[in-house]
């Protein structure tokens, strides 16, 4: 019916699309309905009211001491201030949309109704109405590079009619009334304000910009304190995040871990890389116990780690043989590694140093593993661990290393060191760890530096592949920005400390991959 009355083409669908759609909502209504009896005319007509899309206006103009309303005809009623938003250049005045099969748009007479016309109309209707003050708004800058944008035409209009019949010129406020141009530091008298509240606040906040621009908000970092013995954890700690290590304990800031999201309305339906860590570790120790492979999908579904139905069993036999391709070498170190009590006594420091680490049962080797991808939670424990069972045990120390980095095994080795060379080398680390530090940590990094001893800038790390990287953690982001990585001294520690202590790390034989 509609083409027979109407023209085809693009003008005209766009115009009867919203028809269209409410035909469909009543075709779809009456087959929902199973109803086979034609429906009288007024009840079409009804059903097509409550689906056509119609403007409704809103009541209560002038009810109270403030009205938002549209900007309508014949509401000229005098009020004191009148404010109108959105005069925005191509806003306003709003266009006339024509409608495809309108085909008395298309030869205009005198007294045709007009939005552009009309909308002039009402802004100067509405200038009139204001007894003591009338406001403009409209976005005069853009939000992204403070790019200028003009006003709507008559509002340039108005602007430009008060410049030439009443020498008025326009005033650049600042976006907040806290600043001391507005009392009598400014370059433009105007500008004036008598708020004792926004002068102390800009006062305050000037006098704190002066402190911070002669050096950090952080007092002096200060050294750790000397005891008697050291936890081989509490060096881990420190050289994965020396400056959030400094933070905490000799300032006592700490961050709050992440709340924990509330639950989602829905399951579900695979793993997010959080939920695969956790479950490779679960299929790792369980493969270790020999527990059967259908057991342990059970296993994983109590726990919740597994997307209920097809989806998790189909997650489930991904990540189960991604494990299952793990070397043989490294699953019989895993069941025999021993967690070994370390008491190293360094007189020349006098400093016991002590703590768990996990290795070979014969103590020839220093175990570390992560079922994830490399960076210094892996490397630190080995690293450390070697050096202090050398030095312990007066002979060398292998350190091994397993990481499993996109569905690959990937080994990596520490050569063994004579024990004066491991002593050497453990003492240059202690003398870091309890070095005063003034304004800075020392540039190490958690992966950023590992990247730089195995012969990468580190810069790609320092900012992150996914939006998240070492410049945005704390202890770091509050000393450091990748602009430090343009400086010399700074690329020159940078480089020396990530060598000092990642810079024997070799890449074991070969990859095993899923």
């Amino acid at each position: 019916m509609l083409a027979d009355f109407f023209p085809d083409g693009n003008t005209a669908r766009t115009g009867l699309a919203a028809l269209r759609g409410a035909i469909a909502i009543l075709r779809r209504e009456s087959r929902d309905g199973l109803s086979s009896t034609p429906l009288p005319l007024n009840a079409v007509t009804a059903m097509l009211d409550e689906v056509l899309p119609v403007e409704k206006e809103s009541s209560g103009f002038l009810r109270g001491r403030i009205t938002f309303c549209k900007m309508l005809p014949m509401r000229s009623i005098p009020v004191a201030v009148v404010a109108i938003l959105g005069l925005n250049d191509k806003a306003f005045p709003r266009r006339d949309f024509r409608l495809g099969f309108n085909l008395a748009a298309e030869r205009q007479l005198p007294g045709d109704r007009s939005q552009a016309a009309q909308d002039r109309y009402l802004l100067l209707e509405a200038l009139l109405a204001a007894r003591r003050a009338v406001w403009f708004f409209y976005c005069g800058q853009s939000m992204r590079d403070d790019k200028e944008f003009p006003p709507a035409a008559p509002l340039a209009e108005i602007m430009e009619y008060c410049r030439n019949a009443f020498g008025l010129t326009a005033v650049r406020h600042k976006l907040s009334g806290v600043d001391l141009d507005y009392f009598g530091l400014g370059d433009d008298p105007r500008r004036r304000s008598f708020d004792r509240e926004n002068f102390e606040a800009a006062l305050a906040g000037t006098q704190f910009l002066a402190a911070d621009s002669a050096g950090p908000a952080y007092p002096e970092l200060g050294a750790v304190p000397r005891g008697s013995a050291l936890e081989l954890a509490e060096l881990v700690e420190f050289f994965r995040n020396p400056g959030k290590y400094l933070l905490e304990t000799r300032l006592a800031m700490h961050w709050e871990a992440f709340e924990p999201e509330p639950p989602a309305d829905s399951e579900p339906w695979a793993l997010d890389g959080l939920d695969r860590y956790k479950l490779d570790g679960m299929l790792a120790h369980w493969m270790l116990d020999a527990v059967p492979p259908e057991a342990q999908y059970h296993l994983a579904d109590r726990m919740n780690l597994l997307a209920p139905g097809a989806p998790g069993r189909r997650d489930f036999n991904w990540r189960f043989a991604v494990m299952d391709r793990m070397p043989a070498v490294w699953r019989e170190r895993l069941r025999s590694s021993e967690r070994r009590l370390l008491d190293l006594a360094l007189p020349e420091l006098a400093l016991t140093l002590t703590g768990w680490s996990q290795g070979a049962p014969d103590g020839s080797a220093v175990y570390s593993w992560r079922f994830g991808r490399f960076d210094c939670r892996t490397a630190l424990p080995a690293v450390l661990g070697q050096l202090a069972w050398t030095v312990r045990l007066g002979a060398p120390v292998h350190g091994v290393m397993l990481n499993l980095e996109k569905a690959a095994f990937v080994e990596r080795r520490l050569p063994p060191l004579t024990p004066a060379a491991a002593r050497e080398r453990l003492q240059e680390l202690l003398e870091l760890y309890y070095a005063e530090y003034r304004l800075r940590p020392p540039p190490i990094f958690p992966s950023a530096s590992p990247a730089k001893a195995a012969g990468r800038s580190g810069m790609a790390e320092f900012v992150g592949y996914n939006g998240f990287g070492d410049g945005d953690q704390p202890g770091i982001r509050e000393f450091f920005t990748f602009g430090d990585f343009d400086s010399p001294d700074f690329a020159a520690e940078f480089a020396r400390l990530a060598e000092l202590l990642y810079g024997r790390i070799e890449m074991g034989p070969g990859r095993a991959e899923s």
